[in-house]
């Protein structure tokens, strides 16, 4: 059924857009995220509430360039995902499906590029390899979630993800925080 694919595309939204992301400076100046408080941190790295000083609201994960793009890179693999368990699951659908995931690739593609080059910027090899084995884990289940339901709401999800996808709710674009974070991001300078 579409509800168990809006469900399970919800929580993987939720999980890896609102899941604790930990910030630490070491002594080098050397920023680090992670999805663990640092051992040497562990009473200052609860997260704190932020407030944004222009708007007054409280700050999201959508307003940090690096779980902005977390956010983004996130979806598309919860697309590549669905995409592939629906072409296993139920290849009738495969068409379709393969469409709407090229249209979201194609309308995703600024982002996706925007958040590939942030994290390069923030993130070193081995911060990049523990934030992408999360999100794998993630869309892991996400997908082991849809592999538990009958037989007849798997097709039911696959026949409408075409639909799914491109709803709004998936549209990053339509996020315009996340977007002007992701897009007015500026490099930084390397070292000559």
């Amino acid at each position: 059924m579409l509800r168990v694919l809006a469900l399970m595309l919800a929580l993987f939204a939720s999980t890896t857009a609102m899941s604790t992301v930990y910030k630490s400076v070491g002594p080098d100046g050397k920023v680090t995220y992670s999805d663990r408080p640092p051992v040497q941190d562990i009473k200052d790295s609860t997260p704190t509430k932020q407030v944004d000083g222009v708007s007054g609201r409280q700050r999201r994960d959508e307003d940090d360039p690096v779980k902005a793009a977390g956010i983004v890179t996130g979806h598309e693999l919860a697309m590549d995902a669905v995409l592939q368990f629906c072409r296993r699951e139920v290849p009738a659908t495969n068409d379709a499906i393969s469409r709407a995931h090229q249209q979201w690739m194609e309308r995703h593609s600024a982002l996706i590029a925007k958040a590939r080059e942030i994290q390069e910027d923030n993130l070193d090899t081995r911060e990049r390899q523990a934030l992408a084995g999360i999100l794998r884990q993630a869309s892991a289940s996400l997908v082991n979630g849809l592999r538990r339901a009958p037989a007849d709401e798997r097709n039911k999800t696959c026949s409408g993800a075409s639909t799914k996808i491109g709803a709004y709710d998936v549209n990053l674009m339509a996020n315009a925080t996340l977007v002007n974070t992701l897009m007015n991001y500026r490099r930084k300078p390397r070292p000559q």
